[in-house]
């Protein structure tokens, strides 16, 4: 069994859109891995939405998305046969990019220091926007709005 471009790669139903097979994002900072031939896929998108950006095997093999995957219709066996395609896929892909080895430990740990900042100033914007709707509901309220 192979992975066909008219069907999802994980449940075999019609392919509507393209997962990345590999996550571009974990716990938010760049894997390494980038949107190539090597790490998409075909998918439904069902299952694109619900791996998200989890790691394959991990939502694959879970047991809300095995019994999801039995609701659909497949069998053991053919979650099994499944598995050992996607296993073979995940061969044939490129390794990961080194950030820091590319852009040297200077510029990558000020790239971080720049995300951290940024997510911070974020934060601190959304907190005070937050406040504002308060005040805002709070007014409407007095006024029967």
């Amino acid at each position: 069994m192979n992975i066909q471009n008219d069907q999802c790669a994980y449940c075999l139903s019609s392919a509507t859109t393209v997962d990345h097979f590999r996550p571009l994002v974990e716990n938010g900072l760049p894997t390494g891995y980038i949107t190539d031939i090597n790490n998409l896929v075909p998918c439904c998108s069902d299952c694109n939405s619900r791996k998200g950006g989890k790691y394959w095997r991990d939502w694959y093999l879970s047991e809300s998305n095995i019994r999801r995957l039995k609701e659909k219709g497949l069998t053991d066996e053919t979650i099994q046969e499944r598995l050992r395609c996607l296993e073979r896929f995940e061969t044939l892909t490129k390794e990961k990019l080194d950030y820091e080895e590319i852009l040297g430990k200077e510029k990558w740990h000020e790239f971080l220091e720049r995300k951290n900042r940024l997510n911070a100033q974020l934060h601190e914007d959304q907190m005070f926007c937050d406040d504002l709707y308060k005040e805002i509901i709070e007014y409407l309220k007095k006024y029967d709005y």
